[in-house]
């Protein structure tokens, strides 16, 4: 006996256990539910499961399509690449011909067999090296028997059958498999009248040949450009095989001409929808591989006028691999991301697709990409939140989380659909930064998309800070290096210089580049002096700042006046001379000094030396002067304690007798 939780929607057959839903047509989206199976006997088997309910022509989130052609059998790489779409996880294989390049059905079935299974979805059109007319339905034989382990294909067929004319609705994917240049005729109208009457998101054509501009080996024209020009304007993906190399071209809006479409340069990043689409040959599925001898040079970008976004031929080292394709990622419907990898874990190329195909209502915008992803340190930078959206709504907000290394400036807002944001760098940061970002179009919300920024190194100025010294009336200052610029600062660790601006006016400054200085005051000034300065990185000027240098004052004692007299004694050759010396400071006469007097003369000289009075004078008396002759007195002066003196201050004297 079968029950089920949810009878508003769905309805279960008691006695078969067959589910059906209750409600036609179901809303889209998850349904919880809980199945339960009873024996009567009270024995009661519960089961949760989820049915997700989708929109024509939607294919499952993360729908995983590998692509494949020129394959073979295991003796070349053809089982690791079986082994890269099974580890890949892929859900369906589109193969674009060649199967084993020896006529052998059964060996190439039973390949696929042995590694990815009986019932694996595997679609294939013929190739080339498939189409002999004793072996190529032994071919179509096995893959309709593997069509009908596929549940969920639906598939449809044209002259020639499986293989050369067919299309399929698989998972919401839909495809038309084609034998262009290979077998058959036809194949143009055919693939117009069945695009004609598909809406589905994603749209692939797929065939082996090709034309030689849609290739960079040998190949010549096989197939004509109607085809490609069919498929172009139905907005469906380009697959095909035959040249053993993988190259893939950006969006064009014509194939025939190469024109590449003007509102979708970017070679990471393409679209489809009515009028634009993209190429790719995915061809190294295990045959051999092929040079590169068209639209050199081989490295990016390429030659032909740059219409190639990737090429990987025996000129860049390729491996064999699959191209792979997962569609409805990131919650959006009109979304996939495509990557080749081969077998040995490179991946060739990776890009974006967005569809502009059919799209259901409601579906939410894309965000992607922001402009610009650069700026430079400490300054705002207005940045655009780039977003797509298949129903051509503008976006209506923003908003910004998980901020790393940046804050907001200026709130996230969106202009008649255009949305900025303005943001700064952390203070004196630079280096990687982030942050997230959705936008909300037609009321549906983005997904989050992660904006990676770049923050310019900027060279900051130096900062420089007043500085102050001292020294004594009279007495050179002398400051060794770094001096001023010991307390100057660069956040960048840039060498200083010191640059005078204003220079002192109370002495002489001499300012050495290193920062050091040497000062001498003029002649008895005491007071404060300054000059100003700035400290500069080799590149830019820091701010102006002073330097204040205290003169302290000293208290000198100095020689007042000499005062000579003579007096003659005894006999008129012989006299007395009396010298009195005075000495004084700032605050009057001085006490306690030594003061040496040395008195010279004709044949004679005589020293003495005398402390000074009460009075600041000092009295020599010289007994033995002559008569004729004339003497000089000269002073010298033994410094107390904390006393300086000017040496050109002190006076001379002379006297004749």
């Amino acid at each position: 006996f079968f029950s089920i939780s949810d009878e508003i929607n769905f309805k279960i057959d008691s006695s078969t256990g067959i589910l059906e839903n209750n409600i036609s047509p179901l809303a889209i989206g998850p349904y919880s539910l809980t199945l339960s199976a009873s024996d009567g006997d009270g024995n009661v088997n519960m089961k949760s499961i989820t049915i997700t309910v989708q929109a024509v022509g939607v294919t499952p989130p993360g729908f995983k399509v590998a692509f494949i052609a020129d394959q073979g059998l295991g003796v070349n790489d053809s089982e690791a690449v079986l082994n890269v779409i099974l580890n890949e996880g892929a859900d369906m294989v589109m193969h674009q011909g060649d199967f084993d390049y020896n006529d052998d059905p059964d060996r190439w079935d039973a390949q696929i067999n042995s590694v990815l299974g009986a019932d694996f979805p595997y679609f294939a059109s013929v190739g080339n090296h498939d189409d002999g007319a004793a072996v190529w339905p032994a071919y179509q034989q096995k893959l309709t028997d593997r069509l009908a382990l596929i549940d969920g294909a639906v598939c449809t067929f044209g002259s020639g059958g499986i293989g050369v004319k067919q299309s399929c609705t698989y998972n919401g994917l839909f495809f038309v498999l084609s034998g262009v240049g290979t077998m058959g005729s036809g194949h143009a109208a055919y693939i117009q009248d069945e695009m004609a009457n598909d809406n589905s998101i994603w749209r692939i054509c797929s065939w082996h040949k090709n034309m030689k501009a849609m290739q960079v080996g040998g190949k010549s024209d096989s197939t004509g450009w109607e085809v490609y020009e069919e498929c172009r304007a139905a907005g469906a993906i380009i697959a095909t095989g035959h040249e053993h190399s993988y190259e893939r071209t950006r969006t064009l809006s014509s194939i025939q001409n190469q024109i590449i479409d003007p509102a979708w340069p970017d070679a990471n990043n393409v679209r489809v929808g009515e009028g634009s689409s993209f190429v790719f040959v995915s061809g190294l599925g295990g045959a051999s591989i092929r040079d590169q001898e068209r639209c050199l040079p081989s490295i990016f970008p390429y030659g032909c006028n740059n219409v190639w976004a990737s090429i990987y031929t025996s000129n860049q080292n390729a491996n064999h691999g699959a191209l792979f394709c997962s569609f409805n990622v990131g919650g959006q419907a009109n979304k996939a991301h495509c990557y080749f990898k081969d077998i040995d874990g490179v991946i060739a190329d990776e890009f974006d697709v967005t569809s502009f195909n059919s799209v259901p209502a409601g579906s939410s915008p894309v965000a992607a990409n922001i402009s610009p992803p650069a700026f430079n340190e400490d300054t705002e930078s207005i940045i655009t939140l780039s977003y797509t959206d298949a129903e051509n709504d503008l976006a209506t907000s923003a908003a910004l989380s998980a901020l790393t290394n940046v804050s907001i400036t200026t709130a996230a807002s969106c202009i008649t659909g255009v949305c900025t944001v303005g943001v700064t760098g952390t203070t004196d940061y630079n280096g990687p930064a982030s942050f997230t970002y959705t936008v909300t179009a037609g009321g549906q919300v983005s997904n989050v998309a992660t904006a990676t920024l770049t923050i310019n190194a900027v060279d900051d100025a130096p900062v420089a800070l007043a500085d102050s010294y001292m020294t004594d009336e009279n007495t050179q200052l002398v400051v060794a290096a770094a001096g001023v610029l010991i307390n100057d600062t660069d956040i960048d660790g840039d060498s200083l210089t010191a640059v005078l601006d204003v220079n002192v006016s109370g002495g002489t400054l001499t300012l050495n580049a290193n920062g050091g200085f040497t000062y001498d005051p003029n002649t008895d000034f005491n007071g404060v002096d300054s000059f100003t300065y700035h400290a500069n990185d080799g590149t830019a000027d820091s701010n102006t700042v002073t330097v204040l240098i205290t003169v302290n004052p000293v208290n000198e004692m100095h020689v007042q006046s000499i005062d000579m007299t003579a007096k003659v004694k005894g006999k008129s050759t012989k006299s007395q001379i009396f010298t009195s010396v005075t000495i004084v400071d700032a605050n009057g006469p001085v006490a306690g000094a030594q003061v040496t007097i040395e008195l010279t003369g004709f044949n004679a000289g005589v020293t003495d030396t005398v402390t000074t009075d009460s009075s600041g004078i000092a009295e020599f008396t010289f007994s033995s002067a002559k008569a004729g002759n004339t003497y000089t007195s000269s002073v010298t002066i033994v410094f107390k304690s904390g006393f300086t003196y000017d040496p050109p201050s002190i006076p001379s004297n002379s006297i004749t007798i």
